[in-house]
């Protein structure tokens, strides 16, 4: 990682930066089950992907698009 954006990395693991994070995400996902699955035990999951962003050991997961049924 470049030295002038060191500084900016640590903002991204900062821990009222991952709540804000996932505020934003679970929106409108509440009543889903994988955003269920999450929130019943956010704290500890977010405290799991602070430390692997900290150590540089974060990778994240392959993009899955759900397409919405037609109406």
């Amino acid at each position: 990682m470049s030295a002038p954006h060191r500084h900016l990395y640590a903002q991204v693991y900062n821990w009222e930066n991952l709540l804000l994070a996932w505020r934003k995400a679970r929106k409108g996902k509440r009543g889903k089950p994988p955003a269920a699955r999450f929130e019943q035990s956010a704290g500890e999951r977010l405290l799991a992907i602070q430390q692997a962003l900290q150590t540089q050991t974060y990778r994240p997961g392959p993009y899955v698009r759900r397409l919405l049924p037609r109406e």
